[in-house]
């Protein structure tokens, strides 16, 4: 999977769920439906054959198809900073009854100090993940997620996206 690339998910139309499990990565929108298609199709056709109904039987509803657009996640060194430290040591019991001693206070957040800090911190958080090969793995889906009944679906790969 790459960032920008499109996956699908399908569910019953009249059954809309938030646990969805997206499929493939490709290239355009049109890539993805015509997998999410085929899929649907795949999938009745083996309730068909092995549970022996017929395909307009509840167990075969029209599906709901779902595009949307792969994205990492944010590094996990960018989610860490002088603050985040900060904040942990004036928590901690030693430094709770000290109200005097915080010489981080009139640090603000263009202070050549704490982006240093912040530097240093980031700069160590992603060497350690790199040399334990501890990286994200997985993908995060942007907002604006392009949703199809099977007919709409069908229609945009016919006459082109919508």
């Amino acid at each position: 999977m790459k960032a920008g690339e499109f996956c699908y998910a399908y569910e019953p139309a009249d059954v809309p769920g938030d646990d969805l499990q997206y499929h493939g990565n490709y290239a355009a929108l049109e890539l993805a439906l015509a997998a999410a298609i085929e899929d649907i199709r795949k999938e009745r056709d083996t309730v068909v054959r092995l549970e022996g109904v017929e395909p307009d039987e509840d167990c075969v509803k029209p599906q709901r198809i779902l595009i949307g657009i792969l994205r990492a996640p944010v590094a996990p060194e960018d989610l860490v900073d002088a603050a985040a430290v900060f904040e942990i040591v004036a928590n901690h019991e030693d430094y709770t009854s000290e109200d005097d001693w915080f010489p981080w206070d009139g640090l603000d957040a263009k202070d050549p100090r704490r982006e240093e800090l912040t530097a240093e911190i980031s700069k160590t958080i992603a060497a350690w993940m790199d040399k334990h090969a501890m990286r994200p793995t997985f993908f995060r889906l942007e907002d604006g997620i392009k949703e199809f009944t099977e007919a709409e679906a069908a229609a945009t790969l016919e006459f082109g996206v919508q």
